[in-house]
């Protein structure tokens, strides 16, 4: 697992896009079971990994979008500890590789398309020691 030198905070645990939500005035992002303590750059990372995910594929309609929101958050992350965060965002991406297939795959012949473009989007020296 990566580590990060950040002073531990309060973690949202699993951010994603899954769990923000927009009304007329403000967005509101929801939190469950994954709370925790952590250092920031573990939120970070799993959140601009998703976003670079989406970002991969161009038939999502929110690709685009994805791919803007990444470089916005380079802003909101000065001081922290960008390596970690990249790590932890490629971390993010190995996890959902395995959940997929541990949920959906019994061959190769069930791996799509999608999931050997994320796969080849992983820079696994950045994960492994």
């Amino acid at each position: 697992m990566p580590q990060a030198s950040s002073r531990p905070g309060l973690l949202h645990g699993a951010p994603s896009l899954a769990s923000v939500y927009l009304t007329a005035d403000r967005g509101v992002v929801l939190t469950g079971e994954d709370l925790s303590i952590g250092p920031p750059e573990t939120d970070w990372g799993f959140l601009i990994g998703e976003l670079g995910e989406i970002g991969l594929f161009e038939s999502f309609p929110i690709a685009h979008h994805c791919r803007a929101l990444s470089t916005i958050i380079d802003t909101h992350t000065a001081g922290l500890d960008r390596r970690s965060i990249m790590a932890f965002a490629q971390h993010r991406s190995v996890l959902h590789v395995l959940d997929y297939a541990d949920t959906f795959v019994a061959t190769a012949d069930d791996l799509t398309d999608e999931l050997f473009t994320l796969l080849r989007s992983i820079q696994w020296d950045g994960i492994l020691p």
